[in-house]
């Protein structure tokens, strides 16, 4: 028993909870096929296969996880081809690292807009889904939707893995979601998406 324990049962308690809570971050991926030369969307396994890094994607990925030598204990990532290749950077930095696919972390699910013209869903999100976050993006999900799959990988990730530090590879929106969840922020589209491979501690 720790001393003044007893004496003191709830100072002890979020002493304890705070030095064992994991420290977890968050990327999104490298620049990939789909943002450059054109913009598209990408939200199914199969639309993903077609969309790896481009060469910049790679050496910024490879760049960030540099920085996080023998640092992370776990990481999961989203089963898209960009994503995963962005994990396997900070794999190579952290080769000791719990290393897992999580479906829960893959894009937005924009619906009709999959493996279209960003530019279509652009005006789309900006004319039909303005300060509207609980409606479906094409027929696909909403915010509260992603929401609720990416708060269930990281509220997990606290309970499995305390006191370790844990690096979640997603995707520009489920990225923004998750911040936004994470600080009490109301969910809304952003101006401006979530950088590429910024690993950001939540």
């Amino acid at each position: 028993m720790y001393p003044h324990t007893t004496k003191y049962p709830l100072l002890f308690q979020i002493f304890f909870t705070l030095n064992h809570m994991p420290k977890i971050y968050l990327v999104r991926h490298g620049e990939s096929t789909k943002n450059f030369p054109i913009q598209i969307e990408s939200c199914t396994m199969k639309s993903a296969s077609k969309y790896p890094l481009t060469e910049k994607g790679e050496n910024d990925a490879k760049k960030e996880a540099e920085k996080f030598q023998n640092f992370f204990d776990v990481i999961i990532t989203s089963p898209f081809l960009r994503a995963k290749q962005t994990a396997q950077q900070f794999l190579k930095t952290s080769p000791n690292s719990n290393f897992r696919e999580d479906i829960n972390l893959k894009d937005l699910d924009v619906g009709i807009f999959d493996d279209k013209l960003l530019v279509d869903s652009d005006y789309y999100r900006n004319n039909e889904l303005k300060n509207k976050p609980e409606e479906k993006f094409g027929g696909g999900e909403n915010l509260f939707d992603v929401e609720t799959r990416m708060r269930k990988v990281f509220d997990d990730a606290q309970k499995k893995y305390p006191n370790k530090n844990i690096l979640l590879v997603s995707h520009g929106s489920p990225c923004e979601v998750l911040s936004d969840s994470v600080t009490g922020k109301k969910l809304t589209y952003w101006d401006s998406c979530f950088p590429h491979t910024k690993a950001i501690l939540l």
